[in-house]
């Protein structure tokens, strides 16, 4: 664990002589190095407080370069060789915050404030798990860095339960995480001395039905929205799961068709009978069918009798799995960015860019990520998405997100 009054210290942009921009995050257990002029993106291993590692990959134990912290710099070694010296920029301040949700629930957060604010400000949500207010693989905390540099002020914020937050955001539903979300919002309102004049909510992946549902219950108070490879920007949760599960088994290589088509339609089955009990019988002798089959017990949900749907203890009961977010993007009249990529493994990207495109509503801009994957990294296939084989993100990826917001 990564403890912030230790390591904040670290985090940043950083550049070099040659003006090569780094920007230092972290989530709740090690830094990420990224290289804005060239894309590449690092997880670092952590050799003492000061001194970390970087392989050929972003997770990787492979040894290429060597990351020193002295002071404001970060010195980058090769072989024990000195390649560069990068030295801390002074773009923006950080200011540790708290705030309450409706419900008197205490959050805390950080805010990004730039050395030269341009009034707009953005409320950075989180993706589905227990996230700090860095976000996997540090993806908050980075792109509240390039937010901030290009003058746009940014709050992020421990989930409920996580970091220096309090309550438990574990299973709660679409509509109470929103609500964290809104208060976000509410709080930058009342920062007069901010003087913002267009607060936005942003985030990927399961972001995107949170996103959704605090524009439904904030009644305009969002002037913008950004949503990165989210299922959330057009279809619902029932839907999504089943395209993951059927990626995830078709790139592992070693289920039949059959073993694939059977994992689906149990899930199929389970998600109506969450929705209509009355069809609990049709779930249970499925399931009895098909279970002897032990390669695909991992895959199969429970039976009607093996949960208690009245108990909001697991996700498939706490969230509301049908929500369907189109009617909502559908009458916003506010701008949106959505990307979309081709090979994301959680979001049928296709599909979902699709759902929003037919809504031909003039204030939403979609984008497709050619060799994208589910964060905006590249790759090159639906089935390498895993951190040990991706090195960069996207080349579009930051360069439309930053000219979207400065168009606002």
């Amino acid at each position: 664990m990564l403890y912030s009054q230790f390591y904040d210290e670290l985090l940043g942009s950083y550049r070099t002589l040659d003006n090569q921009v780094i920007v230092i995050g972290c989530n709740q257990i090690r830094l990420y190095a990224y290289f804005e002029n060239t894309n590449d993106f690092r997880g670092l291993n952590k050799v003492n407080a000061t001194t970390w590692t970087s392989g050929k990959t972003i997770r990787s134990k492979d040894i290429v370069q060597t990351f020193r912290f002295v002071g404001d710099n970060i010195e980058i070694y090769e072989n024990e060789k000195l390649l560069f010296t990068a030295t801390k920029m002074k773009s923006y301040k950080n200011e540790k915050v708290t705030y309450r949700n409706k419900n008197g629930v205490k959050l805390a957060g950080t805010l990004f404030l730039p050395i030269k604010q341009n009034g707009k400000a953005i409320v950075l949500v989180h993706g589905s798990g227990p996230q700090d207010r860095n976000g996997y693989a540090s993806i908050i905390r980075l792109l509240a860095d390039i937010f901030a540099r290009e003058g746009v002020t940014v709050l992020t914020y421990d989930k409920q339960g996580v970091g220096e937050s309090e309550g438990n955001s574990e299973y709660e539903s679409f509509t109470e995480l929103a609500q964290d979300a809104i208060a976000g919002i509410d709080f930058l309102e009342a920062r007069k001395d901010l003087s913002l004049s267009k607060i936005g909510l942003g985030g990927s992946s399961q972001a995107g039905w949170i996103i959704a549902k605090a524009l439904e219950n904030s009644s305009g108070k969002i002037d913008f929205a950004l949503t990165i490879g989210a299922a959330g920007s057009g279809i619902t949760v029932i839907e999504q799961n089943i395209y993951n599960t059927e990626i995830l088994m078709k790139c592992n290589g070693t289920y039949t068709k059959k073993q694939i088509d059977n994992s689906i339609n149990q899930q199929r089955y389970f998600f109506d009978y969450i929705l209509d009990q009355t069809k609990a019988k049709k779930l249970d002798d499925y399931t009895r069918s098909i279970v002897k089959d032990t390669m695909i017990r991992d895959w199969l949900f429970p039976t009607s009798q093996q949960i208690d749907l009245t108990n909001k203890n697991q996700w498939f009961t706490a969230l509301e799995v049908d929500f369907n977010p189109l009617p909502i993007w559908k009458n916003y009249t506010k701008p949106v960015l959505m990307f979309f990529s081709e090979f994301d493994d959680s979001t049928p990207g296709v599909k979902v860019k699709s759902n929003v495109d037919i809504l031909q509503n003039k204030n939403i801009t979609t984008v497709f990520l050619v060799n994208g994957q589910h964060l905006g990294l590249e790759t090159h296939s639906v089935c390498k998405n895993d951190f040990t084989e991706l090195t960069k993100f996207h080349k579009d990826f930051f360069v439309i997100m930053k000219n979207w917001l400065n168009s606002l």
